[in-house]
């Protein structure tokens, strides 16, 4: 038993330094490789505001945007395709008079939805060589994994929780979780690193229905950006 052991054992070494050799000539490859080295990894970190297209009077409310994601040079000219990951919020407001003999009606709808996306841009170094500016274009799909929604009546001065058609659970009952659609904005770049990015969201899939007519998500972002 004791020499089985020592042959386990020294079998079990003779494996681990081959790994390791094998793991380290791996890595010594891939950063050689062109395409490996051709990748930038970001990070995204942003507020906006959330509304609806398509609504009878869209109100904006205050969302976010987290996303990180990788860039892959193309050509030498600042041409790039990029894939990203990250959760965002959205959702609206909406506030007046509806039919409920009511002065006024709020209701708040917010959903955090993980959101994949796609797309691509160019890279336009400007006369200062440490500025460059970065108008990109994508789509992407997304899921609301969670949310809030609050929902209230102002009569005669005093708040009530409003029941019946908008009733108080957690979602609209006619909220649709998926979105698909794309997006547009532009960066700027700072040393190449840093970088403040605005852009424009717009779904394509009807969110909800408000007054009979179907309703799109519609974001505008603004994200302080990092590249690592």
């Amino acid at each position: 038993m004791r020499y089985k052991s020592i042959i386990l054992l020294a079998l079990s070494a003779m494996l681990c330094l081959t790994s390791e050799a094998q793991v380290k000539k791996f890595i010594a490859k891939a950063s050689n490789d062109p395409f490996v080295k051709s990748l930038t990894f970001y990070g995204r970190i942003g507020w906006g505001y959330n509304g609806m297209t398509g609504s009878p009077s869209p109100e904006f409310k205050s969302g976010y945007d987290v996303a990180t994601g990788a860039q892959h040079k193309l050509n030498t000219s600042g041409l790039y395709c990029n894939a990203e990951i990250g959760m965002s919020s959205r959702g609206f407001q909406e506030s007046g008079e509806r039919d409920y003999g009511a002065e006024h009606l709020n209701f708040k709808q917010k959903a955090n939805a993980i959101r994949i996306g796609i797309g691509a841009g160019k890279i336009y170094t400007l006369k200062n060589p440490r500025l460059a500016l970065d108008p990109h274009i994508g789509i992407y799909a997304s899921y609301d994994v969670g949310g809030s929604r609050d929902a209230w009546i102002v009569v005669d001065g005093y708040k009530q929780t409003v029941n019946g058609d908008i009733g108080t659970g957690r979602w609209y009952k006619d909220w649709n979780e998926w979105d698909i659609g794309g997006e547009i904005g532009c960066a700027l770049w700072i040393n190449s690193r840093y970088g403040i990015d605005a852009r424009y969201r717009q779904g394509i899939l009807d969110a909800i229905t408000l007054d009979g007519k179907h309703a799109q998500t519609s974001n505008v972002i603004i994200s302080c950006a990092m590249k690592f």
